[in-house]
């Protein structure tokens, strides 16, 4: 072969690799998963998670989340999520979850408790959830406090815009429709809260608290709480 035209084909092979690695499209081999691990409970609960066997460290309710990266192959179609209490090891949760590799990059387990002396679970979207246009994510939210209304109706807007992109309601206890939230546009993301059943503002538009950037394009679940300044929180548990 000639040496001119082999070296043609090796500039040509080895440009287009690197412009699918610049465009994030999926290579053969090793897909890098970040998982990060938390416990969100009312009452205490010392808890250890197991991912796809392996043992984390120790974990106390309510501290600050662990991280982990795990290394999966790429024909990996799930990650077995085990969470026991301690010291008993009495199982909380044991699935197996297929994470869609190549739509999210990080995922979020959380241990979650809706309210004292409820059994806690970890929270996962449903299987029939789809997942979002590209740009996009999803958001849906879930509380149980009993300092909140029955049931509020969040309306986003980006600061740019007058008019809400999206919105939903949100009942006690029950998981919200999804939100769809644009990753690409260009504005701050903000909120307002109303008492869905009079229609009353509780909380005039304020910026969302968790960034864009920290929302991944896939399903993202949110816990909402309220604290005595009226001041709406805001947790990722997914």
């Amino acid at each position: 072969m000639n040496h001119r035209f082999f070296s043609c084909i090796m500039l040509v092979v080895i440009t287009v690799w690197l412009h699918g690695c610049s465009k994030g499209v999926e290579m053969e081999g090793e897909s890098l998963v970040f998982v990060s691990l938390k416990s969100k409970t009312i009452d205490p609960v010392n808890c250890q998670f197991l991912l796809n066997g392996e043992v984390q460290d120790p974990y106390v309710t309510n501290g600050s989340p662990i991280g982990k990266t795990l290394t999966l192959s790429a024909d990996a179609k799930s990650i077995q999520v085990k969470i026991v209490d301690l010291p008993a090891k009495n199982v909380l949760a044991d699935v197996n979850y297929s994470p869609r590799l190549g739509k999210n990059d990080s995922l979020y387990f959380s241990l979650f408790q809706l309210a004292s002396g409820t059994t806690p679970y970890l929270v996962l979207p449903a299987d029939t959830a789809a997942l979002p246009e590209v740009g996009y994510g999803k958001l849906q939210f879930i509380y149980g406090t009993a300092s909140m209304p029955d049931s509020i109706h969040l309306k986003f807007y980006y600061s740019n815009n007058t008019s809400p992109v999206d919105s939903c309601i949100v009942r006690r206890n029950v998981y919200s429709n999804w939100v769809n939230i644009s990753l690409i546009t260009k504005g701050v993301l903000q909120y307002e809260v109303y008492n869905a059943v009079t229609n009353v503002l509780v909380a005039s538009k304020r910026t969302y608290p968790i960034a864009r950037v920290h929302t991944s394009m896939g399903l993202n679940i949110h816990t909402i709480e309220k604290d005595a300044n009226n001041n709406y929180l805001f947790t990722q548990l997914y």
